[in-house]
């Protein structure tokens, strides 16, 4: 009866005090409490859930297409809580504010009512906990089962897989011995997953845990990215629970619909230093000197030929990108400085291409979410940003959003790093005239108007991406 009493002491001390309406969520917590602590002490409702979720929104600081955010938002999502997830500003990280809510200044940072929690597994147990969800069971050996799944996925999976993803969206150098053991851990913990879910739906007793959402959520960037139909061949068991799990609307909510890879991506070779390895060692004699730089200059050229891109092979061009970009990049007021681009662009060496996202049924209803889906577009494409320029943007309301946008390149016909693209095929695009009039319009829409009080075919744009 303590928690009771104390909570009525609270309620009838601050009511006379704080009539205003703006105040009326002070009272939340304490009714909240008291309630909840009544129906559970006299009712015996351990899963009651904690009435404050139903009234006071709850914060989440993360970035876009982050899985421990994305994981706490699914939880979220299965516990009935709403969310509130602001743009991510990295500003924020170096705030007095954001230190007092993440003692080591790290995200994902979950805001309650009753303080902050750091880390995703944390979060995800709260919020299990308030919302009265069956995803973290009451059973004592389930629920150890879930945390030891949720240590063995942070651990095991994780820490492996993250390594892996940055090699391939080209985030850190690629370092082929690292590569190769992040890759053997990775399986090595889907096979051993691919055991019990051969004879078992789920990974904890016979239900959905957080151990399933955790895990699954871990699981998303690989599977559309890097487990294409050889890779999950012996894995079936792990393929067909991450497609159940993944097919559930609250999932969805936050992750859009289920894709596979139909072609995996690989990271960029490992970058080797030879000359710097010739140099520390001593060279006494010249005459020894000649044959070996030679062969080493042959050998160079060799390599240097079979990386050649293919826009090094075409015609000479009068039209310098890096100088447009500069140009582009410092001046706030786009509109007064695009007829420069219109100036010196060489058309027969350039071209303009418009893009537009197929959306499938269920796809870009969410503003944040649709960002994971251009985001995840655009780091697959990072080898063509030296020879490439313009905007990809969200367009239109919550509920019916579109990506589209324009980018220029260097020649006349589609790179190899779009026609090797996993999501190439699910954009459609056109090449734009550049000698029309309705064209170069659309196309300074496109790179001028990149205010949320501006308009691009009728509709505003809510995010923009500068590819430059």
């Amino acid at each position: 009866m303590d928690n009771i009493h104390f909570n009525i002491q609270k309620i009838i001390y601050i009511f006379p005090t704080q009539t205003h309406t703006k105040n009326i969520k002070i009272l939340f917590p304490y009714i909240s409490q008291f309630f909840t602590n009544f129906l559970i002490r006299f009712y015996h409702f351990p899963y009651f859930p904690d009435l404050i979720t139903l009234w006071i929104k709850m914060k989440l600081h993360t970035q876009v297409g982050d899985w421990e955010g994305n994981k706490i938002a699914v939880v979220a999502a299965f516990a009935g809580v709403e969310l509130e997830i602001p743009p991510f500003d990295p500003a924020l990280l170096k705030s007095k504010d954001f230190a007092a809510k993440s003692v080591f200044k790290t995200l994902p940072v979950l805001e309650t009512p009753e303080g902050s929690i750091a880390r995703s597994s944390s979060a995800i147990r709260y919020l299990a906990a308030v919302g009265g969800s069956a995803l973290y069971p009451a059973n004592p050996i389930h629920k150890a089962e879930v945390d030891q799944w949720l240590e063995y996925s942070h651990d095991e999976l994780e820490k492996p897989l993250h390594t892996w993803l940055n090699f391939v969206f080209g985030k850190v150098p690629t370092c082929d011995a690292t590569l190769k053991q992040a890759q053997t851990d990775v399986k090595k913990f889907l096979f051993i997953i691919n055991e019990r879910l051969k004879k078992e739906n789920f990974l904890v007793s016979q239900a959905l845990t957080l151990a399933d959402v955790a895990v699954a959520s871990s699981l998303v960037w690989a599977f559309r990215a890097l487990f294409d139909e050889p890779y999950r061949k012996p894995l079936q068991g792990v393929a067909k629970w991450f497609l159940s799990v993944s097919s559930l609307p609250e999932f969805q909510k936050v992750w859009g619909p289920a894709k596979l890879a139909k072609v995996a991506l690989k990271a960029p070779e490992a970058v080797s230093k030879p000359v710097e390895e010739v140099k520390e060692k001593p060279k006494p004699k010249e005459e020894a000197k000649k044959p070996k730089k030679k062969a080493e200059d042959e050998e160079e050229e060799e390599k240097e030929e079979k990386k050649v891109h293919p826009f090094e092979l075409l015609p000479p061009t009068s039209f310098v990108l890096d100088e447009w970009k500069k140009i582009y990049a410092n001046c706030a007021d786009k509109r007064s400085i695009i007829h420069h681009f219109w100036e010196k662009v060489d058309k027969e060496g350039w071209s303009v291409w418009y893009f537009k996202y197929q959306k499938l049924e269920g796809e870009c209803q969410v503003l944040y979410l649709t960002e994971n889906l251009l985001d995840g577009f655009l780091h697959r494409m990072e080898g063509l940003r030296r020879w490439s320029f313009g905007t990809l943007g969200i367009y239109g309301a919550d509920g019916n959003l579109d990506i589209k946008g324009c980018l220029c390149w260097r020649g006349q016909d589609v790179p190899p790093e779009l026609l090797e693209h996993p999501q190439w095929e699910y954009y459609d695009r056109k090449k734009f005239d550049l000698n029309s009039d309705d064209d170069q319009k659309l196309i300074n829409d496109y790179w001028c108007n990149v205010e949320e009080n501006t308009t691009v075919e009728g509709v505003q744009p809510r995010a923009i991406r500068f590819w430059k």
